[in-house]
């Protein structure tokens, strides 16, 4: 459909333009038609950490993508170790959750984060994403309204998560590591 100029690690269906696909290259977000690219914010080759509007926003690595609404990006800052905020009427980037450039472990309204990869919506009401921390080797809660995070309490720890996806339909969240899937019962969070 597109060539790209880095490595893609997520894609969705995007709300602000509809039939486009939004889509993080590397170090920037992206949409497209499929016949032409264009440019939200960052640099897709040079990484870094620079709140700012279009081109002029550094990331370093974006991993996972969650549209608030049509307007509201928030982005996985993979090696900032943060999630950020991307307006899309003003191009412009915002802290959204975590210390960016500062990796750790610890939850609250104050949370650090060690590398955190893709983004889903874990419920609706109230509104909470999951997020999987690679190198913490947790799975994250982020409550939209009061940005409070909480680290799920899985029966057992998983290693390296990058893919985490809730399934509705069998009222169970998937977390991929490695080369498997695994699934997690959001009852009593056995894997």
């Amino acid at each position: 459909l597109v060539r790209t100029q880095s490595q893609i690690h997520s894609m969705v269906p995007d709300k602000f333009v509809e039939g486009n696909i939004l889509f993080a290259d590397g170090n920037s977000l992206k949409t497209t038609d499929g016949k032409s690219v264009h440019l939200i914010v960052g640099n897709p080759t040079v990484a870094g950490y620079v709140e700012g509007t279009a081109s002029l926003a550094r990331f370093s690595s974006i991993g996972g993508i969650y549209q608030i609404n049509r307007t509201h990006v928030v982005v996985s800052d993979i090696n900032n170790h943060c999630l950020r905020m991307v307006h899309r009427e003003t191009y412009h980037t915002t802290p959204f959750v975590g210390r960016c450039g500062a990796p750790g472990n610890r939850d609250g309204i104050d949370p650090q984060f060690y590398s955190p990869w893709s983004i889903d919506l874990l419920s609706e009401n109230p509104p909470v994403l999951i997020v999987s921390d690679y190198n913490n080797n947790a799975l994250r809660a982020v409550n939209l309204l009061d940005r409070n995070v909480s680290t799920l309490p899985l029966a057992s720890k998983p290693t390296n998560p990058r893919s985490a996806m809730l399934d509705k339909s069998r009222d169970a969240l998937f977390f991929s590591i490695l080369r498997q899937i695994r699934k997690v019962n959001l009852v009593d969070y056995s894997v």
